[in-house]
Parts: structure tokens; sequence; C-alpha cells
């Protein structure tokens, strides 16, 4: 039996209820009825549970917190909420504390970046948040690949791979008619590594079948006109017979806009899949990044480094390509 100090996840399975909710108990937040609120501090206080502020000062300047930087642009997108509730799950059972930092890619951390570790999301190349947290010395995760300054500090990389992911989905695409797909890409400025991958898999990917690559960029949340002139320029290329598209939510949209257009269907791909608005779509090969599952092993990585564990300095995130 453990010695150590009582956490989130002790109490958690004497009283048969999830980390997340005891956390929200002990720290009145959350949808959390009074009875289970009074339940849980009973049995912390009966346990000797010792919150986060209190731990940090016994325990020689330990924040019992960890960092989730993830770019401002795509905070709201399904992928990332579901992520971070990944990695919530994880802090919470540590008996940690989760802050998100949502600063842009240029921008230096913030002075008061009291955290023990930071997991760095979908990073910008060259991103000044990071490179700052890495010269503070705070061991950062990484979550797709980083290739800033001081990368060489970074701890441990998960991700998946975008490369050999990308040639999987162009053949699922071949499958169902999509021989010569156009890309829809996101524009440089905004795009993370992982996303530039892509469009260089893409590249070659085209070289190699002897067509010439169709590339569009556009912003993470490109409005209806942007995604119609895309439409109608790839109607005007000759040879075109699908699309490729990484940003999330995006594709279904150029599906529907087609349908209402009255057009045939088109076989389009999304590299970042949303079953919410993908549901009944003819003709669409996705590919589910397992958000949660994802955020979940960012997070266990994370603890494994903080508690001085031998990682592997690359980790493959598996995920499913979903063909109709």
């Amino acid at each position: 039996m453990s010695t150590g100090p009582v956490t989130i996840l002790d109490l958690a399975r004497e009283l048969g209820l999830s980390p997340t909710t005891v956390s929200s108990a002990l720290h009145g937040r959350g949808r959390v009825s009074e009875r289970t609120r009074e339940l849980v501090m009973k049995q912390a206080q009966a346990m000797g549970y010792v919150s986060n502020r209190a731990a940090q000062a016994l325990r020689g300047g330990k924040h019992n917190a960890i960092g989730l930087h993830l770019i401002s642009s795509a905070e709201s997108l399904a992928f990332y909420m579901e992520f971070v509730f990944g990695v919530t799950e994880v802090a919470a059972a540590e008996g940690n504390d989760l802050v998100l930092f949502t600063e842009g890619g240029t921008r230096a951390a913030s002075r008061s970046l009291n955290v023990d570790g930071l997991i760095a999301l979908d990073s910008l190349p060259g991103d000044a948040f990071v490179a700052d947290a890495l010269r503070r010395k705070v061991p950062v995760v990484a979550v797709g690949p980083y290739r800033g300054e001081a990368s060489g500090q970074v701890m441990a990389t998960i991700a998946a791979a975008q490369g050999a992911l990308t040639g999987r989905v162009m053949d699922a695409l071949a499958s169902i008619g999509g021989r010569r797909p156009a890309l829809v890409s996101i524009d440089s400025a905004v795009a993370p590594q992982w996303s530039l991958e892509v469009d260089e898999a893409y590249r070659r990917r085209c070289e190699n079948d002897g067509n010439e690559p169709l590339v569009f960029g556009l912003g993470v949340h490109p409005v209806r006109e942007e995604l119609i002139d895309v439409l109608n320029r790839i109607d005007a290329t000759d040879g075109i017979d699908s699309i490729l598209v990484i940003q999330e939510g995006v594709a279904p949209r150029l599906k529907l806009l087609r349908a209402a257009r009255g057009q045939a269907t088109l076989p389009i791909a999304t590299m970042s899949g949303d079953p919410r608005t993908e549901s009944g779509l003819d003709d669409f090969v996705s590919v589910d990044l397992r958000p949660r599952a994802y955020g979940r092993a960012a997070g266990e990585l994370m603890f494994e480094v903080l508690r001085g564990e031998a990682v592997a300095k690359n980790v493959l995130h598996d995920v499913v390509v979903r063909v109709p």
C-alpha cells in the first residue's frame, strides 16, 4: 500500500466516483450536488488529503499543476475541447490542476508560468511561447512536432505519423474514385507544424504519381464565400476528381455546398474528423484522431516525465481512418 500523499485518484477509488467529479467537489467547480460535495470533503478529511495549494508549500515549491498551451485560433474546435478533457482527467487523477495558455505563437510565455511542466499542443513553427518555456527549463512534452528554438530540450513528443497517414488517406480516397485530389490546406501564417507535414506529404505523393499539385490555403475557420471560391477553382481545373482537407469541419461544408448547387458527389477526405458533422455523408474518408485518448496519452507522458521515469523520445499516437 502506498505511503505517499493522498491524491484525488485515491479519493475517487475509495468513493467510487470519477477523478473529475472528486476534483470538482474539492475545488467548488462543475455541476456537483451538495450531497456529493459533502461526501467528498468528509472523505478527504478522513484520509488526510492535502490541497494542491497547501501541498505546494510543503513540497519544496512544486506547483502541483501542469500547463497546456494551444493556439488560440483553434481552441473552439471539437478536437481541442476533447483533447483538453483527456488531459484534465489525467491531471485530476494525479491531484494536479491544469492551466490553459492560449497566447499566440509569436508571444512569449507570461511571467506567471507557475506550472511543473507544459504540454505544447500543435505548436506553430518558431513558437515563441514554447521557446520561452524551454529557456526557463520548464519540462515540455510536445503534441505534434515542435521545430522551434531549443527543440532539442523537448522531453518527449507524441504525434500521429502525418506523412504515412497522408498516404493512407490518399489511398483510401483512391479506393472510392479520388485519384487526383486537390488539397485544402491551412495558411502558413497560422499552420501548425503537423499540417505543414501533410502539405509536404501531399506534394510528394503528387510528384510520385506524376500529377500537378493543386493547393488552396485557407484559415482555420474559412467563411462560406471562401469555400465557394475553392469549389469554383477546383471545378475549373481539369483532372481534379476529389478533395483532401486538413482543417476540422471544412470537408463536410464543402460536401454540402456542392450538394446545394446540385452538383454530383465528389470524394472528399479530412485529416481531422469531427463525427458531429460527418454522419450520413457519402464518398467521405475521415481520420478519427481519437482526441480524448490523445489527451490522456499526452497527460500520462507528461507525468512520467515529471516523475523522472524513462520515456520514449518519440511516441506514436494511433488514429483510425474511416472509409465508407
